[in-house]
């Protein structure tokens, strides 16, 4: 799978894109987002297929996997390369809404990884969520109405409520 994104050829789009969201192309038209660190080059990426491997050895690492509620575990190869097309296809979306002339932020995330700009090393896999109200009961009316709520909140809108979780703290582990 290609993260080179079809709608994002055009630098017309490319410059727009950049001047609304901050989001900036590579030479090979992959999307990123500069991290501000004070040592380190960082950039939130879009997942890549030679990821694959490393993500698949992350999420079998009991060490990781028993501090996570999504990916199942033991973790296959389908399912990390799964969950990328997941990933990937919300960013083409949100592509697709962009070259359309809507702004509106995300709701979930298109970008995954976070990766050393020297290096190309993966540092890290960042997944950030609306919050589902995990703290009330999985079944309660409390919930249903919280999420609902949540859901009607514009991204970008300083009442939403987002949800973080990072993996592959030790790149040198994993990479």
């Amino acid at each position: 799978m290609s993260t080179t994104h079809a709608v994002a050829r055009d630098p017309a789009l490319l410059t727009a894109i950049t001047a609304h969201t901050g989001i900036q192309f590579n030479a090979l038209l992959e999307p990123f987002l500069p991290i501000a660190h004070p040592t380190l080059n960082l950039v939130l990426t879009s997942y890549r297929t030679s990821d694959v491997d490393a993500q698949v050895r992350c999420l079998n690492d009991p060490a990781v996997a028993l501090n996570l509620s999504g990916p199942p575990f033991p973790n296959r190869r389908e399912d990390s390369l799964g969950w990328q097309a997941v990933v990937n296809g919300r960013f083409e979306a949100q592509l697709a809404r962009w070259a359309a002339g809507d702004w509106t932020p995300p709701n979930d995330h298109v970008f995954g990884l976070i990766r050393d700009v020297d290096s190309g090393e993966l540092v890290g896999d960042l997944g950030y969520t609306r919050w589902a109200w995990e703290d009330l009961a999985h079944d309660s009316e409390a919930r249903a109405e919280a999420v609902a709520r949540e859901k009607a909140i514009v991204a970008g809108n300083p009442e939403a409520t987002w949800s973080f979780g990072c993996k592959w703290p030790l790149v040198n582990r994993y990479a």
